[in-house]
């Protein structure tokens, strides 16, 4: 039997993939056991073939392994930890998207807690067979951390959001100056920038709307953006959006999708705005490049940088944006299966 190991996973990019996953490998006529996050307890997408339970954290998840170590023929880890044991006679593949674990922490990180996950990260990486990446980009970053000689497979999977999820009388029609924002705000996200560019750019020329989704659960920058509203800067504030069809809606709408994040390990938004014939206006990064050519890219560390790219958005030469990376869902699904 093989078993899909989902603990840790629960939400944005990584709970994308793992519903993809899921629908793909309900299509095969493998035995699958899948341990999934309890966090996901009331959110699971659709019926799932097999058997599956729930693991509160790190410690319920070593307690599954031990009592199950001999049961599995293949394991699949999405949640970027691998098992805390080494399985003998297990084949232990481990999809490994989070450059968080190999790259130093942002202003604002939780500089404690990353420095225990990363511990914990390099003392169990023996116990992986397979690795599996996204990007040539995190390959090398991962092989020159983990100084391994195993094979680093890179093996890109995404369900492509497209305008297709919404009913057929809603119209393409982009709202003017316009710029889309979507993620969740951990400080490498680098909200604070944005939103510092946006409000220069708006007090020069009195054009522009924002649109961010930043959840109360990120309390410093959700009040910097809640005063920043009060002081009448146009930004728009959707918080954490759980339904596809609003996020393909605000894709719909938005003209231009600006994306200054500091780190990625894929930045799935990028592929996606696409779809809806968005403008990228990105950071200057290897992420953004392994996946798109935006129409335009500058230094996220720069708020002027950023400010110029809102200007940017005035030239009506501007180029289109377009997709460099194609889905291999169907590559990983063989791999899980052999």
């Amino acid at each position: 039997m093989i078993l899909i190991d989902a603990v840790f996973i629960h939400s944005g990019g990584g709970k994308s993939l793992l519903d993809y996953l899921i629908e793909e490998l309900n299509k095969t006529d493998q035995s699958y056991y899948y341990l999934f996050d309890s966090r996901l307890k009331n959110n699971l997408p659709f019926a799932i073939r097999g058997k599956y339970e729930f693991a509160d954290g790190f410690r319920q998840r070593c307690c599954f392994y031990n009592n199950h170590k001999d049961k599995f023929s293949k394991v699949f880890c999405l949640g970027n930890i691998p098992p805390h044991i080494r399985l003998k006679k297990t084949n232990v593949l481990m999809y490994f998207h989070s450059v968080t674990y190999l790259t130093p922490p942002e202003e604002g990180d939780r500089k404690l807690m990353n420095f225990i996950k990363k511990k914990v990260f390099f003392s169990l990486i023996s116990n992986v067979d397979q690795w599996l990446v996204q990007t040539e980009s995190v390959k090398k970053i991962l092989t020159a951390k983990i100084n391994t000689r195993k094979e680093v497979k890179i093996v890109p999977f995404f369900k492509l959001l497209t305008p297709d999820i919404l009913a057929p009388d809603v119209k393409s029609l982009k709202e003017p100056d316009t710029f889309l924002y979507l993620g969740t705000a951990e400080p490498h996200k680098n909200h604070k920038r944005l939103i510092d560019a946006f409000c220069l750019f708006y007090d020069r020329y009195k054009k522009g709307v924002l649109i961010i989704t930043v959840g109360d659960q990120y309390p410093q920058i959700y009040k910097y953006v809640e005063n920043k509203i009060k002081n009448n800067y146009p930004i728009r504030n959707l918080g954490y959006i759980k339904d596809r069809r609003k996020v393909a809606l605000e894709y719909m709408r938005s003209k231009f999708v600006i994306f200054p994040s500091l780190k990625e390990s894929f930045g799935l938004p990028l592929i996606e705005s696409l779809q809806f014939d968005c403008k990228i206006l990105a950071a200057d990064l290897d992420y953004v490049q392994q996946v798109c050519r935006p129409s335009y890219q500058f230094d996220p560390r720069s708020t002027e940088q950023i400010f110029n790219a809102f200007e940017k958005s005035f030239d009506e030469n501007l180029p289109e944006s377009k997709l460099m990376i194609n889905d291999k869902m169907k590559e990983m699904i063989s791999i899980i299966v052999s």
